[in-house]
């Protein structure tokens, strides 16, 4: 079956038409519907949020399960999707499958990054080392946990060519800024947009002038991921101003969302009964619109 182009052609509209686009975590059609509500232009479909959805850690989680949950949000609103691929793959024939995949499942873009299947998130590191206040960047050297930017950009190439239409936007990810700082993060970007990634993620810049220095040396649009940049309160124009074109918000709601329920449950095994939290529940009707908006 043929992949539609409708969705990336109206996510490449929207690139063109805005400064900058805000796309926030979603894992299911619930949390899509949401996002659309809200008149966000574009929804992430995180791979660590469906990993845990599912149950296990972030890179685990099988590209039939990634790909069930796209044409799930896809199927279910009009809002364009862009999904976490991880690597793409171990192989070039691996690569192939993943970009065929996603895009008859509905996708509009495919971030494929260059982190080595199997090894321990370069940017987990990060953060676990307390990166709000950090000075410096992750220990260990980039050959230990990223690909070449040779064999990424090889990677990259292989996913462009693979795409049924040339439509589908693809994005590039590095986190080589975690291990050697914001000149390899540029040189990075710039070498996979000669290898046909149209934007290029860099993680894990911690401000709006880190981003504006990355933004500033790159040859192709920027996007960044806020895990970092919202605890100094960097909002959506400000990345814009400061260079980036597409800003990804993740986790945020999903992990707000978790710790609602955690308390919920805390509450209900304790008074065995949940009589007191009734305001804070979302009202049935609702409930109801977003499971059948038609």
């Amino acid at each position: 079956m043929a992949a539609s182009s409708e969705p990336a052609k109206l996510l490449r509209k929207r690139l063109k038409d805005n400064a900058v686009l805000a796309a926030p975590g979603v894992i299911d059609a619930m949390t899509a519907r949401i996002a659309a509500k809200h008149g966000f232009p574009a929804v992430f479909m995180t791979g660590a949020g469906v990993a845990a959805s599912l149950g296990v850690l972030d890179g685990l989680a099988t590209l039939t399960e990634i790909a069930d949950r796209v044409r799930i949000i896809s199927r279910s609103t009009d809002v364009p999707v862009i999904v976490d691929a991880d690597s793409g793959g171990t192989s070039d024939e691996t690569i192939r499958r993943t970009v065929a995949e996603l895009e008859h499942a509905g996708c509009a873009a495919i971030i494929i990054e260059d982190q080595i299947p199997g090894v321990l998130k370069v940017a987990h590191v990060y953060v676990d080392k307390g990166a709000t206040a950090a000075t410096g960047y992750a220990e260990g050297a980039p050959g230990e946990v990223l690909f070449s930017t040779e064999e990424m950009c090889r990677r990259i190439a292989v996913a462009a060519e693979a795409r049924t239409h040339r439509g589908t936007v693809l994005i590039a990810r590095t986190d080589v800024m975690t291990i050697e700082g914001i000149p390899a993060a540029v040189a990075r970007s710039n070498a996979f947009a000669e290898a046909g990634a149209e934007l290029v993620f860099v993680q894990q810049p911690r401000n709006v002038d880190e981003v504006r220095e990355i933004a500033r040396g790159m040859k192709v649009d920027l996007v960044v991921n806020t895990s970092l940049l919202n605890a100094g309160g960097a909002t959506t124009a400000q990345l814009g101003e400061a260079g980036a074109k597409l800003v990804l918000y993740s986790n945020m709601a999903l992990r707000m969302g978790w710790q609602t329920i955690n308390d919920a449950f805390g509450q209900l095994a304790s008074a065995g009964t949940y009589g007191s939290m009734l305001g804070q529940m979302l009202p049935r009707d609702e409930y109801f619109a977003f499971i059948d908006p038609h």
